[in-house]
């Protein structure tokens, strides 16, 4: 009697009949055509024959990649890294949307989804958020005159671009149906970006925030008033729990080190977080390679 002709008298599966008969020590059983023993039937109608389910294909995650440069749009310091982590992030069905500013990009090549009025510093600043599809991803630009200079940072009023693109980003995440399983962000100018999210995001089903971090600065050190009026924040991050503070300041690096929920750092640059200032700050239980 061959394999399949039994296990159709046994109303079970061909394969778990060929793994049953192999457990038995039967090697040369190979497939539904290979012939069961006859001097094992009477004993192997008495043995259970289970059947192993296969393994469920693992659900696609979406990522949210929120940055102030991504290639190839923009690419002037780490837009190719966070084009590679996008790549990475896409892989194996999932799947990865971008939040960047728009730059100098020809609104006429993009398609303009919503307008927002984003509140900075007791200030009202009106921002267009426009959409493209490039290599099967979708982007989201954020529009206002104050990203349409020619550095993507250095001015005097790096804190309030910073906040604006965060909290338009937050609100474009807001606005998302899909479930988000991971929002990646992107170097120090986006470190208040946990603490916000925490404050604003309603929705039950969190999604974890990655924090790509690309090295150790001094940048991203301002006053308390940065904190509280250019960001809203409650001073209590500051004063009390003092997750926004070090050496009496607001820094944005710090922020980011002890408020997201894992760091996807390099080995060299985790060495140097480690040797700097911050290193207090490094938590292995955080990492993420």
């Amino acid at each position: 009697m061959k394999v399949y002709e039994y296990a159709r008298i046994r109303g079970v599966k061909s394969r778990d009949v060929v793994r049953k008969l192999k457990e038995l020590g039967y090697k040369h059983v190979k497939n539904h055509l290979s012939l069961v023993p006859e001097k094992i039937i009477p004993d192997l109608d008495l043995m259970e024959i289970a059947s192993i389910k296969k393994k469920e294909k693992p659900k696609p995650k979406l990522s949210v990649i929120v940055s102030l440069e991504c290639a190839p749009f923009k690419k002037e310091g780490i837009g190719d890294l966070v084009y590679q982590k996008l790549r990475y992030c896409s892989l194996d069905e999932n799947q990865a949307i971008v939040i960047m500013p728009r730059y100098h990009l020809d609104s006429q090549i993009l398609e303009r989804a919503y307008d927002l009025v984003i509140e900075v510093n007791h200030n009202e600043y009106p921002v267009s958020i426009y959409q493209t599809t490039y290599k099967g991803n979708l982007f989201f630009f954020i529009a206002n005159p104050l990203f349409e200079r020619d550095l993507i940072y250095g001015y005097v009023d790096d804190p309030i671009r910073f906040a604006i693109f965060t909290k338009a980003s937050v609100e474009v995440i807001k606005r998302m149906t899909t479930p988000i399983d991971i929002i990646n962000i992107h170097d120090w100018p986006l470190g208040f970006f946990p603490l916000l999210f925490e404050e604003e995001y309603n929705n039950a089903n969190k999604p974890l925030i990655e924090f790509s971090v690309y090295g150790p600065t001094y940048q991203g050190i301002y006053g308390v008033e940065v904190l509280i009026d250019v960001f809203g924040l409650d001073k209590k991050y500051f004063y009390d729990n003092h997750l926004a503070e070090y050496a009496h300041s607001v820094n944005f690096l710090k922020t980011g080190l002890v408020t997201c929920d894992m760091l996807d750092v390099d080995t060299p640059v985790l060495e140097l977080l480690r040797s700097s200032y911050l290193r207090e700050f490094i938590y292995d239980n955080k990492l993420k390679h």
